[in-house]
């Protein structure tokens, strides 16, 4: 085939040859094209923009001058190592406090999830924290009683240790 042949063979119809197809198509059809046509345009014109990254993504940490390689976010106004996010939250437990009272304050007072059976199971947000609440209690009395049982064996093989070899 030559390039002319090619030209003839792709050409675009002319108007009159798209108006002759258009005109056997159902009105149907014809309606259809245009309401997906009408929805892409919609959604186009209202779809959820990205967000801006509140710093460049190819360079999201600074080296920390005189630190010997250490890096530091872009997002921090200064080279001093970050503490503390927040000023009432110094420990893991402040923390877990300050997000059921963020949680609480921003969510209604129960939450639940649907069942299979469709039967609703509800529980409190306060719920959880009381659980929690309780397994670190029994973790601190676990962890005191065997100190303790501990401290009582390790110091009866030192007063062993003193009666078999006196000084």
């Amino acid at each position: 085939m030559q390039a002319h042949e090619l030209f003839r063979y792709f050409r675009l119809p002319e108007l009159v040859d798209f108006r002759q197809y258009v005109r056997t198509l159902p009105t149907n059809t014809l309606m259809g094209f245009g309401a997906f046509a009408a929805l892409t345009t919609f959604w186009y014109a209202t779809r959820p923009r990205a967000l801006k990254p509140p710093c460049d993504l190819a360079m999201q940490s600074v080296e920390v001058p005189g630190s010997d390689g250490a890096r530091r976010s872009t997002l921090l106004d200064s080279d001093e190592p970050l503490v503390y996010f927040y000023e009432d939250v110094r420990t893991l437990y402040e923390g877990f406090q300050r997000g059921i009272q963020v949680s609480s304050k921003h969510r209604p007072e129960s939450s639940g999830s649907q069942l299979p059976v469709s039967s609703c199971n509800f529980c409190r947000a306060s719920r959880p924290a009381h659980r929690s609440h309780r397994l670190w209690s029994m973790v601190k009395a676990l962890l005191k009683s065997h100190t303790a049982c501990f401290m009582e064996s390790h110091t009866s093989i030192s007063s062993v240790q003193a009666l078999t070899f006196p000084a």
